[in-house]
């Protein structure tokens, strides 16, 4: 690309470039934001993640605590643990749990995580709080016959709380770099077309003078024979 021209372009058509440079600004940021009935607000939430830590306990004899925590991890994704956790205080979100493994020793241990997963840290931890409560009902429904001596039995080590959430799925970047280059790539094509439809009119520079050299006075006189 000719450089000396592109700036001339740009230079000639700076008011369409500057307003083409103003609307993509707007572009950018209105595709971020949104106008709505409490003033501006995004039109993406960002996803925050919270978790509450269990411990599993089981009776002498009883099953193997580790091997029940990664049990009770799976039961706190479920559908049925999910939905209770849902209904108890009506926050949209999600629900995960892992199992206890500490990466220094490599060996899993007899704790889970459930984590709630909302649009604010207060919502993701009240639903991993909830996903808990949840999770001992499930587990108990399902103890139904067994005697309460030989049940295992979980317990809340650390509760999920606000200050300990983060960012899960950040807000994507991605719709106002594209709406930004569009507007961007968009003035300067118009630039360009106007340039064409009319194009500068350039001085032609006057033909260097070439002095003819005259005949001598023999190659005269032959001529005139």
């Amino acid at each position: 690309m000719d450089l000396r021209h592109f700036f001339s372009v740009m230079s000639r058509f700076k008011y369409v470039v500057a307003g083409g440079f103003v609307l993509a600004c707007l572009a950018a940021f209105f595709s971020f934001v949104k106008v709505g009935p409490h003033g501006l607000a995004y039109r993406q939430q960002e996803i925050w993640s919270s978790s509450a830590n269990v411990l599993v306990t089981s009776p002498r004899g009883g099953p193997d605590p580790t091997a029940l925590a990664a049990i009770y991890a799976q039961y706190a994704a479920s559908d049925a643990v999910k939905a209770a956790a849902l209904r108890k205080d009506g926050i949209p979100g999600k629900l995960q749990g892992n199992a206890g493994f500490d990466t220094t020793n490599q060996t899993s241990l007899p704790t889970l995580t459930v984590s709630g997963l909302a649009a604010s840290p207060v919502k993701a931890s009240i639903l991993a709080n909830d996903g808990v409560i949840a999770l001992k009902a499930f587990i108990r429904k399902h103890q139904a016959g067994t005697p309460s001596a030989q049940r295992p039995y979980i317990s809340v080590l650390q509760r999920a709380i606000p200050f300990t959430a983060n960012v899960f799925t950040p807000r994507s970047k991605t719709p106002p770099v594209f709406a930004f280059v569009l507007v961007i790539a968009a003035t300067l094509g118009l630039a360009f077309l106007l340039e064409n439809l009319r194009p500068r009119v350039r001085a032609v520079p006057d033909e260097l003078d070439v002095e003819v050299p005259r005949a001598s006075g023999a190659a005269r006189q032959a001529r005139n024979n």
